[in-house]
């Protein structure tokens, strides 16, 4: 996270002096931002290219990297006391069966509602996207520790109906397996995805860009995800999402 984080506050820096070099030379006419927030259920990145096409218009690109989980998820710890896994303090979601992470892809328009100059310096736009969503499925893990035959057997496993009577029994779950595991065993769900947003830009006229996004957006697939084994979640996600936006204009 703190690398992802570093590789943001970069890319800000980097619009924001290329558009310190070029601001001079025929008017503002492109943008790129990159935004980093929270879904209704999740965590949300985004990064958007903007190129204006009218003077209260403007063209935009997006790719969102984003998490989806389901509403059914809760966090717990082992609490069982006399349980055969002892309690190690590493929180884990019960029945949760993959990890779903959003790769987006999408174009859409920003149309500014209010004067980009005025007193206050803060002006207000509305924006819509659609494109393509990818759905990318992780395994759960949970570090499980049980008695098998004469022995006890300490070790990590996601989900399958083979071990279900294991994966869904508190007493012998110590904990999630952490994130590192699951990426050799991905599934792929490509659907489609809409959002709309309304922006609070910051000196709208400015080659700096600081600005706020608040808006919903609609993620489309075929078929359920399998995110948590008891509960399919719907082919439809709805969510809310707020992002903090920096970058630069030239």
């Amino acid at each position: 996270m703190h690398k992802f984080l570093l590789f943001i506050i970069l890319l800000s820096g980097f619009a924001h002096l290329k558009s310190q070099s070029n601001k001079n030379k025929s008017g503002l006419k492109e943008e790129f931002s990159v935004g980093l927030g929270m879904m209704g259920l999740g965590f949300n990145s985004t990064a958007v290219y903007g190129r204006v096409t009218q003077p209260y218009r403007t063209t935009l690109f997006n790719i969102d990297i984003a998490e989806l989980r389901s509403s059914k998820e809760r966090l717990r710890g082992n609490n069982n006391r006399g349980s055969t896994a002892q309690n190690t303090g590493n929180a884990y979601v019960y029945g949760k069966r993959n990890n779903c992470y959003l790769l987006r892809a999408g174009w859409g328009n920003k149309h500014y509602i209010s004067e980009k100059q005025n007193d206050q310096n803060i002006t207000l736009a509305l924006s819509y996207q659609t494109g393509l969503s990818l759905a990318v499925l992780k395994p759960y893990y949970l570090q499980l520790y049980y008695r098998s035959d004469s022995s006890f057997v300490d070790n990590y496993q996601s989900y399958s109906p083979q071990n279900a009577y294991l994966f869904l029994d508190p007493s012998v779950i110590r904990g999630t397996g952490g994130f590192t595991r699951g990426w050799d065993d991905l599934q792929f769900k490509l659907g489609l995805f809409a959002k709309g947003s309304l922006w609070i830009d910051f000196k709208a006229e400015s080659s700096f860009i600081a600005a706020i996004e608040l808006g919903l957006s609609a993620d489309f697939f075929s078929r359920q995800l399998p995110i948590m084994i008891a509960n399919e979640s719907p082919p439809v996600f709805l969510n809310i999402h707020a992002n903090i936006h920096l970058g630069g204009r030239w």
